[in-house]
């Protein structure tokens, strides 16, 4: 062997270490493989320097190490085997044993390096080089060489009891067959290791310090297997727990009186973290959530069925700072008996402070819009009066000056009343949509045919100028604000009178029936409306006309787009330009009277 290969064995080693602990640092495999990777890169390390000394004390000072850090890598993998073929699975104190034996072979360990790297009385280093390389001879007629050697035995024995006790306990044909492989491998590779490097080191076959290589190779290959034991163990409860320590909810599993049986790493990190909280049950735990009633939640899990969830949000409070989580139970039933519950919180904490502040904002826009409500009312209000009084004295104004002789003065008071009579409407209309929005809606019985009974005669002169007419169909009886009913209508049969230029403006009004909603369909044959604006005419004071074409403010549709919503509702327009427009109202409100709608039905 050369320089470049220890420097490449030995990179490699730390590399694939450092990552296999990265990967999962939790995970018992990963931490046994991870060590046992920077072991076998300590053992190479130490046959590095032996292979550049130059002198025999060098060779005697790393042969210590040498000798120690075997014992770990044999102590490391056996019982990686050993946990991963769970030969006590079955019985009721398998942790208990494992610890046992895990502290057993670490003592045994122990009093093996300190036989053979303390003592040093194992081997015996060649004063000079054989081949150019340094070489040993094993002690076999000491007792400290027989601990060795019977140390390494016992290591390689039980890798391979534990890789065939695997083999056995498996049941499905493809995993047999994988563990069989296994067994056969990691029983022969070790067996070669022993006999080239412990049994056969003698005067006439001397051994050299090159069994990192092998080591290397052992070493990857078994890491790579208990880092995917997917491929090779489809053990159940194995399974469980990599299920459990990859998701990034609290899950805590008990039995019927609460005692926690299984809880994964993050369940443990934030509920069960101080030591005096480790020994409480499950209710014990979420007793100190201050918004969580302990009996009403115990009685209503206990009342759940097969198949049946509870849900509830929670707070706890981790490291001083309180968390939000929202907590799903399920009764456990084995053969349709009651064992135990399954908890699953999940962290809503972000969304739980993003609704507080959603709800700030909501609460914040909601006093900005009764104060601007209260601002339209009372500067409405206000400007009446002095408007009032400015179309008082331009009255007064003409008729004092009618007589005089310059034609322009009664043009421009002409002008100047006609401005403040305009100004005066759109102050009426603000003040009408301002009362409409704060308005609390009170609903009461409505027979629509008398709100148009009601809107003809408020119009009865209008239609007698315009040489209109308005026609509907029998009309319900619904639950509804009249007074908005009578507002909504009348501005939009208004608003179909006003914008026509037929010689016989008409508007005709139907209703049906549509889902959840009741719709009135109101048709008129007037100017229509361009596509492009079908959603802006329902904004405020959004006109497509100047005042010279037709009067208005630009409020009117906006009070109807108001009043549909207050009945949870919403509005549609059809329309075409010069051939007339169809507003669609959709009102979600209950039908008192369903006689009209059935005479439509059977009409249809």
């Amino acid at each position: 062997m050369s320089n470049s290969i220890f420097i490449l064995l030995f990179s490699i080693l730390l590399v694939l270490g450092t990552h296999l602990y990265l990967l999962n640092p939790k995970r018992l495999f990963n931490q046994l493989n991870a060590l046992v990777l920077f072991l076998v890169a300590g053992v190479t390390l130490t046959e590095w320097n032996i292979f550049r000394s130059e002198y025999y004390y060098d060779v005697m000072y790393y042969e210590g190490f040498h000798t120690a850090s075997i014992a770990f890598v044999t102590l490391v993998e056996g019982l990686c085997a050993f946990y991963f073929a769970r030969p006590f699975q079955s019985h009721s104190r398998e942790k208990v044993i494992n610890q046992s034996i895990t502290i057993l072979f670490s003592l045994i360990c122990f009093l093996v390096i300190y036989t053979t790297s303390i003592i040093n009385m194992t081997t015996t280093v060649l004063p000079d080089k054989v081949n150019g390389k340094w070489s040993y001879l094993m002690h076999d007629d000491n007792i400290y060489g027989q601990i060795l050697t019977s140390w390494y035995f016992v290591m390689v024995l039980l890798t391979s009891t534990c890789f065939f006790i695997a083999y056995r306990k498996t049941k499905i044909k493809k995993e047999r067959v994988w563990k069989f492989w296994l067994f056969v491998a990691f029983t022969a590779l070790p067996v070669a290791m022993f006999f080239l490097f412990l049994w056969l080191p003698n005067n006439d076959t001397p051994s050299s310090y090159e069994i990192s290589p092998m080591l290397f190779v052992l070493v990857c290959i078994l890491s790579w297997v208990y880092s995917n034991f997917k491929l090779f163990e489809l053990n159940p409860n194995d399974a469980m727990n990599e299920v459990l320590a990859s998701v990034s909810n609290l899950v805590v599993i008990t039995d019927a009186s609460f005692g926690v049986k299984i809880k994964n790493d993050l369940a443990r990190e934030v509920l069960f973290s101080k030591p005096e909280s480790r020994n409480l049950n499950f209710m014990q735990i979420l007793s100190k959530s201050k918004d969580l009633d302990i009996a009403e939640f115990e009685n209503n899990i206990n009342r759940l069925s097969q198949g049946e969830q509870y849900e509830v949000n929670f707070t706890f409070v981790e490291n001083r700072i309180e968390r939000s989580y929202f907590l799903i139970v399920t009764k456990v039933f084995q053969k349709q008996t009651h064992n135990g519950f399954s908890f699953v919180a999940v962290d809503i904490s972000s969304l739980a402070e993003k609704e507080k502040q959603l709800q700030s904002y909501n609460e914040q826009l909601e006093n900005k819009n009764e104060e601007l409500e209260r601002f339209a009312y009372i500067a409405s209000h206000d400007l009446k009066t002095p408007l009032r009084n400015v179309t008082s004295f331009l009255s007064l104004l003409k008729r004092k000056l009618r007589d005089n002789p310059d034609p322009d003065i009664n043009d421009f008071i002409n002008i100047a009343q006609s401005n403040a009579q305009s100004m005066y409407n759109l102050i009426e209309e603000i003040l009408e949509y301002s009362l409409v929005k704060s308005e609390v809606v009170k609903m009461a019985e409505v027979d629509m045919n008398e709100v148009l009974f009601l809107i003809e005669k408020n119009l009865i002169h209008y239609l007698d100028e315009k040489n209109a007419t308005i026609k509907y169909s029998p009309l319900p009886i619904i639950k509804a604000n009249q007074h908005q009913m009578v507002q909504l209508f009348q501005n939009l049969i208004e608003n179909g009178l006003k914008y026509n230029n037929s010689a016989e403006p008409k508007v005709t009004i139907s209703v049906f029936k549509e889902g959840e909603f009741l719709v009135f369909k109101v048709e008129d044959n007037g100017i229509g409306i361009d596509p492009e604006y079908h959603k802006k005419i329902f904004e405020i004071f959004k006109r497509l006309h100047n005042q010279s074409e037709y009067q208005g403010s630009g409020v009117g549709l906006a009070i109807c787009n108001k009043i549909v919503s207050n009945h949870n509702g919403h509005i549609e327009l059809i329309s075409v330009e010069n051939v007339g427009s169809i507003f669609m109202v959709h009102l979600k409100v209950k039908i008192l009277d369903e006689e009209p709608m059935e005479i439509l039905r059977s009409l249809n």
